[in-house]
């Protein structure tokens, strides 16, 4: 009884403020808690963004990206070796395996858009949902990685 009281808020809240399904941004390993802050943020209208994008579909938006850009960054989230043999141009370097990885990704500005990848999809993953739930408001993941830039012939730089 009372589970359809609050789901009837909730989807009268939903109704009401316009908001988008629910299962557009949230995943199935999601708890009720997240999918409860979901509401609240929507309800407080700091609507985000949380998309994993093909290499062509990122080139082309960090293809407009300029070095002296402040809003979007791209972040490279592999080994500084694996950074300095190549990488997308004007992307800046977070290792995601050294010890203060969680402490810089969290002193980011929350506010900026990102663009993210690592070698294969697996460590910017791991971060797209870290920043997920660090409060982050717009992030692109590169869904294969690097892996998937080299394989269209995309261009690096060291």
């Amino acid at each position: 009884m009372k589970r359809g009281i609050v789901w009837g808020c909730l989807c009268g809240i939903m109704f009401f403020s316009g908001c988008k399904n629910i299962e557009e941004y949230t995943t199935q390993e999601d708890s009720h808690v997240e999918k409860e802050a979901y509401f609240l943020n929507q309800i407080e209208k700091k609507e985000s963004r949380f998309i994993s994008l093909s290499a062509k579909e990122f080139k082309q938006f960090t293809d407009t990206i300029s070095s002296t850009d402040k809003k979007h960054i791209i972040l490279d989230v592999r080994t500084s070796e694996e950074f300095q043999m190549g990488h997308i141009k004007n992307a800046h370097n977070i290792d995601f395996y050294s010890p203060d990885f969680v402490t810089k990704i969290s002193q980011l500005d929350k506010n900026k858009t990102y663009f993210i990848y690592c070698h294969s999809g697996n460590r910017s993953g791991q971060t797209f949902s870290l920043m997920k739930k660090l409060g982050f408001t717009t992030v692109y993941n590169l869904q294969y990685g690097i892996n998937d830039w080299k394989q269209n012939n995309f261009p690096l730089v060291q």
